[in-house]
Protein backbone atom coordinates (compact mmCIF):
# COMPACT_ATOMS: atom_id res chain seq x y z
CA UNK A 1 0.00 0.00 0.00
CA UNK A 2 3.01 2.21 0.09
CA UNK A 3 4.17 3.63 -3.11
CA UNK A 4 7.22 1.45 -4.53
CA UNK A 5 9.42 2.22 -7.00
CA UNK A 6 9.56 -0.44 -9.94
CA UNK A 7 13.03 -0.89 -11.16
CA UNK A 8 12.61 0.13 -15.14
CA UNK A 9 15.78 -1.64 -16.48
CA UNK A 10 19.03 -0.86 -17.30
CA UNK A 11 18.05 0.66 -20.85
CA UNK A 12 15.49 2.98 -19.35
CA UNK A 13 17.66 3.70 -16.24
CA UNK A 14 20.52 4.72 -18.54
CA UNK A 15 18.16 6.83 -21.12
CA UNK A 16 18.01 9.92 -18.73
CA UNK A 17 21.90 10.78 -17.66
CA UNK A 18 22.77 9.51 -21.70
CA UNK A 19 20.29 11.85 -22.77
CA UNK A 20 21.55 14.94 -20.22
CA UNK A 21 25.33 14.29 -21.06
CA UNK A 22 24.21 14.63 -24.93
CA UNK A 23 22.30 17.70 -24.35
CA UNK A 24 25.19 19.38 -22.07
CA UNK A 25 27.47 18.09 -24.58
CA UNK A 26 25.62 19.91 -27.49
CA UNK A 27 25.28 23.05 -25.66
CA UNK A 28 28.37 23.45 -24.42
CA UNK A 29 29.89 22.61 -28.19
CA UNK A 30 27.62 25.82 -29.33
CA UNK A 31 28.61 27.93 -26.78
CA UNK A 32 32.42 27.13 -28.13
CA UNK A 33 31.80 27.56 -31.61
CA UNK A 34 29.85 31.20 -31.14
CA UNK A 35 32.99 32.03 -29.02
CA UNK A 36 35.61 30.73 -31.87
CA UNK A 37 32.97 32.66 -34.48
CA UNK A 38 33.42 36.03 -32.95
CA UNK A 39 37.16 35.64 -32.10
CA UNK A 40 37.43 35.36 -35.49
CA UNK A 41 36.04 38.97 -36.46
CA UNK A 42 38.44 41.37 -37.86
CA UNK A 43 37.91 44.58 -38.88
CA UNK A 44 39.83 46.77 -41.33
CA UNK A 45 39.82 50.00 -41.30
CA UNK A 46 40.90 52.51 -44.66
CA UNK A 47 40.42 55.26 -46.68
CA UNK A 48 39.62 55.20 -50.45
CA UNK A 49 39.49 58.20 -52.55
CA UNK A 50 36.77 60.12 -50.73
CA UNK A 51 35.16 57.22 -48.87
CA UNK A 52 35.96 55.82 -45.38
CA UNK A 53 36.13 52.18 -45.70
CA UNK A 54 35.00 49.18 -42.69
CA UNK A 55 35.34 45.89 -43.59
CA UNK A 56 34.13 43.11 -41.27
CA UNK A 57 35.67 39.62 -41.76
CA UNK A 58 34.75 36.82 -39.79
CA UNK A 59 34.49 32.88 -40.57
CA UNK A 60 31.58 32.89 -43.36
CA UNK A 61 30.14 36.65 -43.24
CA UNK A 62 31.94 40.03 -44.81
CA UNK A 63 30.26 42.59 -44.62
CA UNK A 64 31.60 46.04 -45.87
CA UNK A 65 30.42 49.76 -44.67
CA UNK A 66 31.78 52.85 -47.32
CA UNK A 67 31.02 56.41 -46.17
CA UNK A 68 31.59 59.73 -48.14
CA UNK A 69 33.40 61.76 -45.59
CA UNK A 70 31.93 65.08 -46.67
CA UNK A 71 28.53 63.80 -45.29
CA UNK A 72 30.32 62.87 -41.75
CA UNK A 73 29.21 64.73 -38.95
CA UNK A 74 31.10 63.42 -35.97
CA UNK A 75 32.84 60.23 -35.41
CA UNK A 76 34.08 59.44 -32.16
CA UNK A 77 33.72 56.81 -29.19
CA UNK A 78 30.32 56.61 -27.27
CA UNK A 79 28.58 54.62 -24.99
CA UNK A 80 26.93 51.65 -26.64
CA UNK A 81 24.05 51.29 -24.09
CA UNK A 82 24.91 48.13 -22.57
CA UNK A 83 26.76 46.96 -19.78
CA UNK A 84 29.24 43.39 -18.31
CA UNK A 85 30.07 43.75 -15.07
CA UNK A 86 29.18 47.32 -14.18
CA UNK A 87 31.05 48.66 -16.75
CA UNK A 88 29.81 50.32 -19.85
CA UNK A 89 30.21 49.14 -23.34
CA UNK A 90 32.16 51.70 -25.57
CA UNK A 91 31.45 51.92 -29.05
CA UNK A 92 32.53 53.73 -32.30
CA UNK A 93 29.81 55.97 -33.66
CA UNK A 94 29.38 57.56 -36.82
CA UNK A 95 27.08 60.05 -37.38
CA UNK A 96 25.83 61.32 -40.63
CA UNK A 97 24.28 64.57 -41.65
CA UNK A 98 21.29 63.34 -42.22
CA UNK A 99 21.25 62.15 -38.47
CA UNK A 100 21.84 58.61 -38.97
CA UNK A 101 23.84 56.79 -36.58
CA UNK A 102 26.35 53.84 -37.28
CA UNK A 103 27.45 51.94 -34.38
CA UNK A 104 30.49 49.99 -34.90
CA UNK A 105 33.09 47.68 -32.73
CA UNK A 106 30.82 47.18 -29.72
CA UNK A 107 32.22 45.45 -26.74
CA UNK A 108 35.95 45.87 -27.34
CA UNK A 109 37.82 47.88 -24.78
CA UNK A 110 38.21 51.88 -24.31
CA UNK A 111 41.95 51.64 -24.93
CA UNK A 112 41.18 49.83 -28.15
CA UNK A 113 38.65 52.36 -29.58
CA UNK A 114 39.55 55.57 -28.54
CA UNK A 115 42.76 55.91 -30.16
CA UNK A 116 41.41 54.52 -33.36
CA UNK A 117 38.32 57.05 -33.13
CA UNK A 118 40.65 60.00 -32.24
CA UNK A 119 42.92 58.91 -35.42
CA UNK A 120 40.23 58.79 -37.81
CA UNK A 121 38.54 61.90 -36.33
CA UNK A 122 41.70 63.61 -37.13
CA UNK A 123 41.97 61.78 -40.56
CA UNK A 124 38.57 62.54 -41.56
CA UNK A 125 38.21 66.44 -41.06
CA UNK A 126 42.02 66.88 -42.44
CA UNK A 127 41.13 65.51 -45.48
CA UNK A 128 37.57 68.00 -45.13
CA UNK A 129 39.61 70.77 -44.60
CA UNK A 130 42.19 70.05 -47.37
CA UNK A 131 39.82 69.36 -50.25
CA UNK A 132 37.78 72.41 -48.98
CA UNK A 133 41.48 74.35 -49.31
CA UNK A 134 41.88 72.68 -52.82
CA UNK A 135 38.91 74.22 -54.14
CA UNK A 136 39.15 77.32 -53.20
CA UNK A 137 42.80 77.97 -54.78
Amino acid sequence: MGNKRVPLGGIADAAFPMMFSVVFSMVGAGVMIVALVAQQRSFVIHFDNRNLVIERHGIGSEKRWSFPVEPIKSLDMADSGMQANGRAWPELQIETTDGRIVRLLTGRMEMQIAPLAAVLHQAIFDKRISSNDSGKQ
